[in-house]
């Protein structure tokens, strides 16, 4: 199966960042699109074959248009072939079997000429519209160039006035069609690049803490609570490793020791104040913001901003001055 690998790196070479781009989630859309693709192709051809549709005279290169889809198929299938190089056979195998039979109509004097082309643009269209949810914008750009060159050829030599009439809307149309897939290959790269952010933080958090999701999860449910008692703090903490909750120990006895000092400190500068002013004063002077401080005293804005308000008064402290700034002078 040499000549299959070779194909693949020069498909590599031709659209690296295409074939670079893999998802789990994407690989199953793409694998549906194949499936179905090919399903299409084959019914298309039996219609074809059986005299339903198409053009008598082009039986032959539909036939191995089918031949090529279905073996590119089932090689992809058997792992023979990867599910990209799958995919790009079948487009380009798609797009010489229509690009064929539009210039077989120009040239032949067909006199059906305009509803046959006219069908193969709307042919053109969908098989475009394949290379976008397969998130192939190199294939677009190809059945972009390939399908214009062909349609203006068409144009030329026909010299149908249907045809020119409609080149400028197919050009637009097909033009729009190459815009929106590069940038929705680039929306869902910026989202897949998120999300493996997204996934290597939740492994940091739980190699850190040494617990899996659910028991995190759980962690969080209980630390939400207020006021727990003995036995759900004891939950709470042996939901850790030994070594983390060791640490998680260290790291809150640390905090509360310089919090407790603080306030001290600060009801030894101001005494006149209360524990619950002492309290949001000690916050204060650390650099805490209005909302950190009602989640960390697990209190309201309105409370929160009325203490402060007692504060000031009670500094004495006028309209235009800095409580940040009038505490770090008081205690130092």
């Amino acid at each position: 199966m040499k000549i299959f690998q070779w194909i693949e790196k020069k498909l590599y070479r031709l659209d690296g960042s295409t074939f670079n781009f893999d998802n789990d989630i994407i690989n199953r859309q793409r694998r549906f699109v194949l499936r179905s693709t090919t399903g299409i192709i084959v019914a298309g051809a039996m219609l074809n074959l059986a005299g339903l549709t198409g053009i008598d005279a082009f039986r032959i290169p539909n036939i191995v248009f089918l031949a090529i889809t279905l073996t590119s198929y089932f090689l992809t299938r058997h792992g023979k072939l990867s599910l990209l190089a799958g995919l790009y056979v079948v487009f380009m195998a798609a797009l010489s079997d229509l690009s064929g039979e539009m210039l077989y109509l120009c040239f032949s004097g067909n006199k059906e000429i305009t509803y046959y082309i006219l069908a193969d643009c709307i042919l053109y269209a969908a098989l475009m519209a394949m290379t976008i949810v397969t998130y192939m914008p190199i294939t677009t750009v190809i059945s972009f160039c390939i399908g214009g060159i062909c349609y203006g050829i068409i144009c030329v030599y026909a010299q149908s006035d249907k045809l020119a009439d409609i080149f400028i809307i197919l050009l637009l149309l097909y033009t729009a069609t190459v815009i929106l897939s590069f940038f929705l290959k680039r929306n869902i790269m910026k989202m897949m690049e998120e999300t493996q952010r997204l996934k290597d933080d939740e492994k940091t958090i739980l190699d850190f803490f040494q617990m899996d999701k659910t028991q995190i999860l759980s962690y969080i449910q209980l630390a939400n609570k207020r006021g727990l008692s003995a036995h759900e703090t004891n939950m709470l903490l042996n939901s850790f490793s030994e070594g983390a909750r060791q640490e998680i120990i260290d790291n809150v006895t640390t905090l509360i020791n310089q919090r407790k000092g603080r306030i001290e400190h600060l009801h030894q500068a101001l005494p006149e104040l209360s524990q619950s002013e002492l309290e949001i004063a000690s916050l204060i002077v650390v650099g805490k913001k209005l909302k950190d401080i009602c989640l960390q005293l697990k209190k309201t804005e309105s409370n929160v901003t009325c203490q402060r308000t007692n504060i000031r008064r009670k500094m004495g402290l006028k309209k235009g001055d800095d409580l940040y700034e009038a505490l770090i002078q008081r205690i130092q």
